[in-house]
């Protein structure tokens, strides 16, 4: 919308957003009405958007978008909704985070942060939570996981993801990442992307990602050991005496990453190339 005009019509908008004027919003909807398309007139109500802080953008798609449009602007609100947060010291996986296609938020941090809001922004949230678009949950999606596993599971493969992506390919690493988001999703309704803001290397990420939606990857399977090694499984992945190049994992092992992983690939198939047996017996 660079150099499409109406100065004045986005400056009286955001004017009514930051005063949360429905009233002046209103007016100024119906006056460019007159003069642009539907489309036209989304892109100049977004462009005026994009300069407002996070708070005065969810007061807008709470209270004036129809719930009918919010999966439509999942992204958008989504990113919005974590830089709200974030912007309050809250930790994406901790204390929120991204759900299917909603948000969840934890109930400590709703209990909190809800009464803090001015009324018409709490008025938006409560807007989201009565539309399945924010919920509410007890405990972060992960603590029942970590309390099975007996281990802190995303900060252990955090961890590990930071030691593994330099030692790999842009392509490796498009296998490595694509495994692990969609794989612990799918076993575990997990999504490893809140917790992308420990990562420094946005540029190599956002490199990698694109290889992944363009099919652009190379074989590997170091998402298999770090996928153990998170679950507290080490001691279940051993060097085969028989090919030092070659890892052996143990049945328990296996069993950890079924708890953690389910994804296209079998895990008889994983076994078999990754050579698994029992372990090997400790000398009495």
């Amino acid at each position: 919308m660079k150099g499409f005009g109406y100065s004045r019509e986005k400056k009286l908008i955001a004017k009514a957003i930051e005063t949360r004027n429905r009233a002046e919003m209103a007016k100024m909807i119906a006056e460019i009405r007159q003069n642009l398309s539907a489309i036209k007139r989304a892109d100049l109500l977004f462009e005026v958007l994009l300069t407002q802080p996070a708070g005065d953008r969810l007061w807008v798609y709470g209270s004036l978008l129809p719930k009918d449009r919010w999966q439509d602007m999942f992204p958008e609100v989504l990113r919005c909704l974590y830089e709200f947060l974030t912007e309050r010291g809250l930790q994406p996986g901790k204390d929120f985070g991204k759900h299917l296609q909603s948000v969840w938020v934890s109930r400590a941090v709703s209990s909190a942060m809800l009464p803090e809001l001015p009324d018409n922004l709490r008025e938006a949230f409560e807007k989201f939570i009565e539309g399945g678009f924010v919920s509410i949950q007890d405990a972060p999606p992960g603590e029942a996981l970590e309390k099975q596993l007996g281990v802190p599971f995303m900060e252990n493969l955090v961890q590990r993801m930071k030691l593994r992506l330099p030692t790999l390919t842009d392509g490796e690493a498009a296998t490595y990442l694509n495994n692990i988001f969609n794989g612990v999703h799918a076993r575990t309704a997990l999504w490893i992307g809140d917790f992308f803001w420990q990562f420094p290397e946005e540029e190599r990420l956002s490199r990698i990602f694109e290889l992944v939606l363009q099919e652009k990857t190379e074989p590997n399977s170091d998402w298999i050991l770090d996928l153990i090694y998170a679950a507290g499984g080490e001691s279940e992945i051993q060097p085969n005496p028989e090919k030092p190049n070659d890892q052996v994992i143990s049945e328990r092992g296996i069993e950890l990453l079924d708890s953690v992983y389910r994804g296209g690939e079998s895990l008889s198939s994983i076994m078999e190339r990754m050579r698994v047996k029992n372990p090997p017996q400790q000398q009495e």
